[in-house]
């Protein structure tokens, strides 16, 4: 393999939902292969997050809401640990891209690196 090839392969990599089986694939090698110039070149895969939907107002909303407990029913609690249960958000479908590839995980566009579940549908 060239390259120029690997550096294709690398960039499409980089940052991006794939899976090591459809890079194998683009670019005609075996996954092995394609697996070994991505550690190499010091690029892992990542799960991807899932993460309520909310719009603009249900945030505005949430930040009011814990403003009110923080200032009433939290504020003489003081030798109490409180726990806020975060809600589940998952999906009953099987989808391969809950993956994506990345040197840096932190430069990694939000878009990517979660995926936004509406709680009902």
């Amino acid at each position: 393999m060239t390259q120029d090839k690997i550096a294709q392969l690398l960039k499409s990599a980089d940052g991006h939902r794939a899976t090591i089986s459809q890079l194998a694939r683009k670019f005609e090698i075996s996954r092995w292969y394609c697996r070994t110039i991505l550690r190499k070149n010091n690029i892992k895969m990542y799960a991807v997050k899932n993460v309520p939907k909310a719009s603009e107002q249900q945030r505005q909303r949430q930040v009011e809401r814990m403003k009110i407990l923080r200032r009433g029913a939290l504020r003489n609690i003081r030798d109490c640990v409180i726990i806020f249960d975060d809600e589940s958000y998952f999906s009953l479908e099987n989808k391969y891209s809950q993956h994506f590839l990345s040197s840096d995980p932190k430069n990694v566009d939000s878009s990517v690196k979660f995926i936004g579940k509406t709680k009902f549908l």
